[in-house]
């Protein structure tokens, strides 16, 4: 009996060995929490750096092709728009003509003639030569302000614009007769004009010209230069100040608005999108050129009769669009040349071709919309592989 209890005993301690054995087994075959945590942080350290590259990546790329777009737009711009500027300052300048060119529906046929009777290119006259003047305009005002021993502090705001805008007043005057050069090639008829031609540059040569007086007309109805400088300098300063103005007010607006429409964009951490990087600032120019036209026209007419009178000009008849115009005008400077148009002309003589700058907007508007529609299109398909490589990775 003893021999027997000594057995159940024996055994009852084998089972608990045995089943103590089993639930460590059975515990190693089972992950503890804090491997499964430290599993979950591994994964995540290998995707992130894949994550940031791919993010990085998307934005360097929709940084290079939104800028290029961006450039694509705004020369394609200027190339839609010149055939207008052209049509518009033939207007300003034409004492003669009866057809003031107020409304679109002028324009159009005005336009359509000259075309028809002196060819395509003629609506492109003086194209190369308003690059020039614009690269010299940046040029000289980097010249002057490396020149100009300036320094400004930067929370000195107001200080550094009155700085700023002084320096480009005087890089301004120094451009002036290249201005005026170029402002000469978009007028001249192509009827007797040889030199006549698209990328012509003698723009250059002119406004040298002009600076030393060597081959200037024998004639007293041509003002000297600083008399010149004073509208010029004035209207483009003025253009200047209130285009920036409305940028900065078109910029904020904009830019609020698409950040109320996306306000979950800064929890997830998303890079923004082409549109909401380069539209703003494209769109903003196109408001601030806009209104700055429309309400500086009058004094841009007076500058150009000032600038065009005593050179001999022969421009296009924008009243039939066939046929030259002669410019013979007398003025002694801004106010007499506002006094006398009010006089002669009327009032309304003071927006001359101002239909064309309603056309030439509409063009650059609908460009705006095209590009609009390209941004997205780019983003859309930028976000859509965006999240396939993040899949795939």
């Amino acid at each position: 009996m003893a021999g027997t209890t000594a057995l159940n005993f024996n055994n009852y301690e084998s089972i608990l060995q045995s089943g103590k054995d089993k639930d460590d087994s059975e515990d190693d075959k089972q992950p503890r929490l804090d491997d499964i945590e430290r599993a979950q942080a591994n994964i995540l350290t290998d995707v992130a750096p894949k994550r940031r590259d791919v993010e990085s990546e998307e934005e360097q790329n929709q940084r290079t092709l939104g800028m290029a777009v961006s450039l694509i737009s705004h020369c394609i711009d200027k190339t839609i728009s010149h055939p207008f500027i052209v049509l518009r300052r033939q207007c300003q300048v034409n004492h003669r003509s009866a057809g003031y060119c107020l409304t679109p529906f002028s324009v159009l046929p005005t336009l359509i003639g000259i075309q028809r009777h002196q060819g395509f290119s003629t609506l492109w006259k003086g194209f190369g030569s308003t690059f020039v003047v614009r690269g010299l305009v940046i040029s000289t005002e980097v010249l002057v302000t490396e020149m100009a021993p300036i320094s400004v502090k930067r929370n000195q705001k107001l200080t550094k614009f009155i700085m700023h805008t002084t320096l480009k007043s005087m890089s301004l005057m120094i451009v002036t007769p290249f201005y005026t050069a170029s402002l000469l090639e978009t007028l001249k008829s192509n009827f007797g004009n040889e030199d006549s031609n698209i990328f012509n540059l003698n723009c250059l040569i002119n406004g040298f010209n002009r600076i030393i007086g060597r081959n200037l007309p024998r004639t007293t109805r041509l003002l000297p230069l600083w008399k010149l400088m004073i509208p010029t300098v004035s209207y483009h300063i003025l253009h200047y100040t209130s285009t920036t103005l409305i940028e900065l007010i078109i910029q904020r607006y904009y830019r609020k608005s698409i950040s109320n429409e996306t306000e979950d964009e800064e929890t997830t951490g998303i890079p923004h999108t082409m549109t909401e990087t380069y539209f703003p600032e494209l769109i903003a120019n196109f408001y601030g050129n806009m209104i700055s036209d429309i309400i500086l026209y009058p004094l841009e007419t007076i500058m150009h009769r000032l600038l065009v009178q005593g050179t001999r000009t022969i421009i296009d008849n924008t009243d039939a669009g066939v046929g030259v115009v002669p410019l013979d005008t007398s003025y002694d400077g801004v106010l007499d040349c506002y006094t006398s148009m009010i006089n002669e002309e009327g009032i309304p003589s003071l927006y001359k071709g101002i239909g064309s700058v309603i056309v030439q907007y509409l063009l650059s508007f609908a460009l705006l919309r095209t590009t609009r529609y390209v941004f997205q299109r780019l983003s859309n398909n930028f976000e859509y592989g965006r999240s396939r490589k993040i899949h795939l990775s």
